[in-house]
């Protein structure tokens, strides 16, 4: 069994990368896919109050927007988010 050492949560990254995956989309279409708030999509973005999404968030962000875990959290540089037919050809 591998012991990881447990780590704050890094709220820059996280927050970086939620804006980048979304696209500057608004708190409430993103809270709408994922089932969370809109204030909760805000707190995560600002680090309002030191709200971290839960493991269950951060599943249903991975498979809405098609990036890992790892890359949301700062823990990997490489997003591997498939890219839409528009992206490519822009």
């Amino acid at each position: 069994m591998r012991v990881v050492k447990n780590r704050e949560f890094d709220h820059a990254a996280f927050s970086k990368r939620l804006d980048e995956i979304t696209k500057g989309d608004k708190s409430a279409n993103i809270a709408k896919k994922i089932g969370v708030s809109a204030p909760t999509i805000s707190r995560w973005r600002t680090g309002t109050d030191n709200v971290v999404p839960s493991s269950h968030d951060l599943l249903n962000i991975s498979k809405e927007y098609g990036c890992s875990i790892d890359y949301l959290v700062g823990n990997d540089s490489v997003s591997s988010r498939r890219l839409t037919n528009r992206e490519i050809c822009e």
